[in-house]
Order: structure tokens, then C-alpha cells, then sequence
């Protein structure tokens, strides 16, 4: 028995006259930067236009007037417009911090983060925020942002690559105790060494360009491993503190074993 149907009975007239051939077309033509002195017939349109020009003006460097223009954009915007609602806010947020203005574009970072309503959004804005700290080198700041990022994307390489730079900073900065400057420093042996490992087992499944992008980016964490004072000064340091306040650092003794294991975890996967 066959069941075979013509489409054409499972069309409504409505759409069988949508499929007429059209007799003109005239396509709509725009000059270059059309959008910096078109005229807007709606509400939607306006938004459309000025979103254009803030784009034009960001990519050109012209931050500030691009700044004025993404905050139109947000007194225009319908309640409902979400989706355009986080892109002018993130770019709103990179307009204040290329003009310096580093307070403001938190401030405007963590009301992404905020507004955020899923999990995806959460990453949106710490990243935004990661972005700002390390571009003003707010180590300190930095730290708590990248320390959640890890905890949804705890197999990125670049995360752990990057938390180990913090590390880093904070101990270049000199101001910690010698317990947790030594504690720091372990620290960002095992992010780096995580990053380069990280690398080392996703390239038996990656392409041949970007195997060739994760080697090089792997010999760069090397060179970086290789060129740190990596002594064990931090252990006679270390053993001379004994005040009770850097105790939750971590204990002396504890500082010592993990600095020589990482000393030869270390020497094997440089060579390997």
C-alpha cells in the first residue's frame, strides 16, 4: 500500500499566494556610515541606528563618543530587550576603561554580572570584569574573579595560565608576609604547570593549526617557568615565621614539602 501525498493539499491559500512571483525589487542602498544622519521613522529604528554609529565610533577609537551614544541606547531600550541590553552594557563597560575611567567600567561590569540570569551570563560578566583587572594589573581583585571562573571551565588552560600570572604579580609586589609570599609562589608553579598540562592533553585531539598554536603557547609557559627564581629562598623565609595571624597561610612545614615536590613535578614536565 502506498501512502503517497501531493504537499500542495497541506498548503493554505495564504501561503500558496505567498509563493507569486514578484514583478519589481528594489533594493535598499546605503552610503558608508548611512547611520550617522539617517532619519528614524520608529523607536526601533533609532535604537538600530544608534547601535550602528556606537559600534562605528568604538572600532575607530573614538571611546567617549561611542560611551554617549551605548548610554542613549539604554535610556531607549523596551524592558524587554535583554539581549541588546548586555552587549551595550559590556561595551559601555570597555568605553570607560579606554578612556581610564576604571570605576566606572566595574560598576557598569558587575551590573552585567548581576542582571545575569543563567549560567552563561555569570561567565559574561566575570569575564568582563577579569578583563578590567588585568588590563589596570588589580591583582588583588583579579584573584576572586578568576578563581570562579575556574570553578565553571576547570579544564581551560588559559584560566590557569592566567591565575598563575596573578599569582605572580601579587608575590613581584612585595608586600605580603614571607609565609604567604612562599605560598604564593607555590601556587604559581602548580597554575602554570596545570596550564601546561591542560595544553599537553588537548592536543591529542586538536587540528594541526591549532596543535601548532597550543605547542607554541606551551614553550612560552615554559620559557616563563624556566626564567622564575625557583630557589626554595621561600623555605628559610618561611621558617622564621611564626606569627600566629599567617598561620592560615599555610604551615612551614607543609610550604617545604610541596616546594620540593614541585621542584621534580617540575624538572619532568619541562623535559617531557
Amino acid at each position: 500500500m502506498e501512502f503517497n501525498f501531493d504537499d500542495s493539499i497541506f498548503l493554505t491559500e495564504k501561503r500558496c499566494a505567498s509563493q507569486e512571483k514578484l514583478t519589481s525589487y528594489n533594493a535598499k542602498i546605503c552610503s558608508p556610515l548611512w547611520f550617522e544622519d539617517a532619519e528614524s521613522d520608529s523607536d526601533e529604528s533609532k535604537i538600530t541606528q544608534l547601535k550602528f554609529s556606537a559600534d562605528y565610533h568604538y572600532m575607530v577609537g573614538r571611546y567617549d563618543k561611542a560611551r554617549q551614544k551605548y548610554q542613549a541606547i539604554l535610556e531607549s531600550l523596551p524592558p524587554g530587550g535583554m539581549c541588546m541590553r548586555r552587549d551595550v552594557l559590556e561595551s559601555l563597560s570597555r568605553c570607560h576603561l579606554n578612556v581610564g575611567n576604571k570605576a566606572e567600567a566595574v560598576r557598569v561590569a558587575r551590573q552585567l554580572f548581576e542582571q545575569g540570569t543563567n549560567e552563561d551570563h555569570e561567565i559574561q560578566g566575570l569575564s568582563l570584569l577579569h578583563h578590567i583587572y588585568t588590563k589596570t594589573e588589580d591583582f588583588t581583585e583579579d584573584l576572586p574573579i578568576l578563581q570562579r571562573l575556574v570553578t565553571f571551565h576547570p579544564q581551560y588552560h588559559l584560566y590557569w595560565l592566567h591565575m598563575g600570572a596573578v599569582y605572580q604579580g601579587l608575590v613581584a609586589r612585595g608586600d605580603l608576609s614571607p609565609a604567604c609570599e612562599a605560598d604564593h609562589h607555590v601556587k604559581t608553579f602548580t597554575c602554570y604547570l596545570r596550564a601546561k598540562l591542560l595544553l599537553k592533553f588537548s592536543q591529542r585531539t586538536s587540528g594541526s593549526f591549532v596543535k601548532s598554536n597550543q605547542l607554541n603557547l606551551s614553550e612560552e609557559i615554559t620559557e616563563v617557568i624556566e626564567k622564575m627564581d625557583f630557589t626554595l629562598d621561600e623555605k628559610d623565609r618561611a621558617e622564621k615565621v611564626r606569627v600566629k595571624k599567617f598561620e592560615k597561610c599555610t604551615s612551614v612545614n607543609k610550604i617545604k614539602d610541596i616546594l620540593e615536590a614541585i621542584q621534580h613535578f617540575l624538572q619532568w614536565c619541562i623535559h617531557s
